[in-house]
């Protein structure tokens, strides 16, 4: 990895959130930010298709100590068609030869039917892999399934969508992105947004703001928890949310969800868009400016998680995003599972919720019961040169923001 001698994440009022600010390399965990302080410028077989192999830089520096042993790791998650889970399939796969573990992936079209299946089959065969990794494409209707693989005796580590309270027995640990924080994180920055809209001029709709949220798909978990974070982290001064309303992940899917939610509240005016990646944003804004309605102007776009093209977090018409990196997210879960054999199957109570930094937090101490990535909050301006510098120059663990959102 090249050196960079600049880190800047712009620090939230929000504890959880510890942030790293570059400016004389302190830590911070201050209301105040470091960015513009203008307002945003108005498949079904059993074994899917290989992906590109993983890159070197792709690897998350790791402790060359954690020697796998050539032990294999059996992976079951959604489809690699969507550009997040093959960026995480790449990060996961990349440290994990690293760390001279093999790794198997059997891939299902978003069905958790379809994985139930797949698991079944995998544990018919008789032959067992040395740990176990779910990514439940339905994390309810998929307990089940991660009841199973835990009766097997086998290690079982969820992945990015920790499983309700009830099925948390059946897990060894969890290792991946925190969806609460996600939505504290875009609740935080959606309230900048609205300060920043009301210092530029703007006249809202409603004296708190009118916001439409876009989700996710029915009984992703990851919509819940990221809807509950924006609402805890806005309750102290809520926006006048019009509707909520699932969708999708790409863009199409946040144009349409957008379009329909424009004919919708024709007469009663948005102000603010919370959408939960930036694909459904990129795709919000495209239906917004096709109604007359310039984002960053007249009305505020938040992302949930940066995601493909950042042509509109550099031309200033989303507000901001939350850096959640999909090929970290897949780092992390290897390096959870090294940790773990590392340290002869002990897993501590709790959680483990590193600080953004600019080193990869390379570990061998044994992993938690909840093992997290950093999602810090950044937020973007009017200037266009200025927010080409942010993706640039913001560093975390290890790579640019441009990096490890372009995928």
């Amino acid at each position: 990895m090249p050196k960079r001698a600049k880190l800047w994440l712009a620090p939230l009022a929000l504890a959880a959130v510890g942030l790293v600010a570059a400016c004389g390399g302190s830590t911070s965990t201050s209301a105040a930010s470091s960015a513009a302080a203008a307002p945003a410028a108005p498949a079904a077989s059993s074994a899917a298709a290989e992906p590109a192999a993983p890159a070197a830089s792709d690897a998350a520096a790791a402790p060359a100590t954690m020697d796998g042993g050539g032990k294999s790791i059996s992976v079951f998650m959604p489809s690699t068609s969507n550009n997040y889970l093959a960026e995480w399939r790449r990060g996961l796969e990349a440290t994990a030869a690293d760390l001279n573990y093999q790794v198997t992936v059997v891939e299902n079209n978003f069905d958790q039917s379809e994985q139930d299946l797949q698991i079944q089959q995998a544990l018919a065969s008789g032959t067992k892999a040395d740990i176990y990794v779910i990514w439940p494409a339905d994390s309810k209707a998929g307990v089940a399934s991660l009841r199973s693989l835990s009766q097997t005796g086998v290690p079982t580590v969820v992945a990015n969508q920790p499983p309700p309270a009830e099925a948390v027995p059946f897990m060894t640990m969890y290792a991946g992105v925190n969806d609460y924080l996600n939505g504290q994180v875009a609740g935080q920055l959606e309230l900048g947004a609205r300060d920043a809209a009301i210092a530029a001029g703007m006249k809202l709709n409603s004296p708190e703001g009118n916001l439409v949220e876009i989700m996710f798909t029915p009984g992703y978990q990851a919509s819940v928890a990221r809807h509950d974070g924006f609402i805890d982290a806005t309750k102290a001064a809520p926006f006048n949310m019009l509707a909520s309303e699932y969708s999708g992940f790409d863009a199409e899917a946040g144009y349409n969800t957008m379009s329909q939610l424009i004919a919708a509240n024709k007469g009663k005016g948005i102000d603010f868009v919370y959408a939960h990646n930036d694909a459904l944003a990129l795709g919000a804004n495209k239906a917004l400016n096709e109604a007359g309605i310039v984002p960053g102007k007249d009305v505020m776009v938040v992302g949930g998680t940066c995601h493909g093209d950042l042509t509109a977090l550099e031309n200033g018409q989303q507000y901001g995003s939350g850096l959640q990196a999909a090929r970290l997210e897949g780092n992390v879960v290897a390096l959870a599972v090294a940790r773990y054999f590392n340290n002869d199957g002990t897993v501590l109570d709790g959680e483990d919720s590193p600080e953004p930094s600019p080193e990869f937090p390379a570990t061998s101490t044994a992993p938690y019961k909840y093992n997290y990535i950093p999602n810090p909050g950044l937020v973007f301006s009017s200037d266009e040169a200025a927010n080409k510098a942010i993706l640039d120059d913001t560093v975390l663990w290890g790579d640019t923001m441009r990096n490890l959102c372009t995928y």
